[in-house]
């Protein structure tokens, strides 16, 4: 949604996101150094805002269908509620081999701007309703075969 779209260049532009938990009224997070284009507000801009997940979205056949591969690992660790404790840092290896596994790496784009290409549309209901399906493109075997390992 522009909504949400708005939001993520905020967090880029700013380097912070903070977050409001609707399950504890009050209670918010922030995320991101404060540093223009902070990859943590970006990243948390991007995937804890509720339309993120809304069963409203979820439903409309126009709006995805095919997630990033590392998008389905949050979900799951969202899903299992998995929280992280105090001691836990960036480099706890909590990720470290499932990002490889799953098409992720960090050596892994064909370029400087992402894993896949905007225009990419595979074929079935996607080229026939004339809708693209950007992280289709990393739907090879190798990269279904290391997600579900992953997972």
């Amino acid at each position: 949604s522009p909504d949400h779209v708005l939001r993520c260049s905020q967090a880029f532009k700013s380097g912070t996101f903070l977050f409001s938990d609707p399950e504890e009224p009050g209670a918010t997070l922030s995320f991101g150094s404060g540093k223009r284009s902070s990859m943590q507000a970006i990243l948390a801009a991007i995937v804890l805002p509720p339309e993120s997940y809304s069963p409203s979205v979820v439903m409309d056949p126009a709006s995805g269908g095919v997630q990033d591969p590392f998008e389905k690992v949050l979900h799951v660790m969202r899903s299992m509620k998995l929280t992280r404790s105090l001691h836990h840092r960036r480099s706890d290896g909590l990720l470290s081999g499932v990002v490889s596994k799953i098409g992720s790496g960090s050596h892994g784009p064909k370029d400087q701007f992402s894993f896949y290409s905007p225009d990419f549309v595979p074929v079935g209901t996607f080229l026939e309703a004339g809708l693209t399906s950007p992280p289709g493109e990393l739907a090879t075997l190798n990269g279904i075969h290391g997600l579900s390992n992953a997972l």
